[in-house]
């Protein structure tokens, strides 16, 4: 998985989220998550800020945004933050998961982006773009099945057009547990 990580760059793009034909709105705030940087750099930043809503009670939040680095927390998640000093809210920890899987893409072959990108979506999986990085993050709903996605990236991988890295898996067989 070397290669994933390797070809990450140091800009931050414009994220383009996709789910169906739209492109979703923001919500109303910022969760930012502590992220631990590795001996090669990766992932690329130390923080990641991800959008939320509020949930039904105080400190409570709904990730309504699919992370690119974070691997705390997912697209649906309930998730418990506390304002810092500074007026910034912090990840503590996840209060309900939503259970839905999060796996991220990089294209080595960019021109397979849209077509990977449709295809996922078709299949029920929500996505994001960043382009900069050429990495994509893919949400995938609890009731769609994991392994046919899986089976799917693994033949793009196997041509040398992209590779991907499961950052929560959810096994569908244990329900309390994502696979690590």
């Amino acid at each position: 998985m070397s290669g994933f990580h390797n070809l990450i760059s140091d800009y931050l793009p414009c994220v383009q989220r996709k789910k169906g034909s739209t492109i979703s709105v923001m919500a109303e705030a910022k969760i930012f998550f502590k992220l631990d940087v590795d001996g090669d750099g990766y992932p690329p930043v130390a923080v990641e800020s991800v959008w939320a809503r509020s949930g039904e009670k105080a400190g409570e939040y709904i990730i309504d945004n699919i992370p690119f680095f974070t691997k705390e927390a997912t697209d649906g998640d309930v998730v418990a933050a506390s304002q810092d000093d500074k007026g910034n809210l912090w990840f503590h920890e996840v209060l309900r998961p939503s259970r839905n899987s999060l796996i991220r893409v990089i294209f080595f072959v960019p021109d397979q982006l849209e077509s990977v990108r449709e295809h996922l979506i078709a299949l029920g999986c929500a996505t994001e773009y960043f382009g900069t990085y050429g990495l994509l993050s893919v949400s995938v709903p609890a009731q769609i099945d994991l392994s046919s996605i899986e089976q799917y990236l693994d033949e793009h991988r196997e041509s040398g057009a992209i590779d991907y890295e499961g950052a929560i898996l959810w096994d569908q067989s244990r329900p309390q547990d994502p696979v690590v």
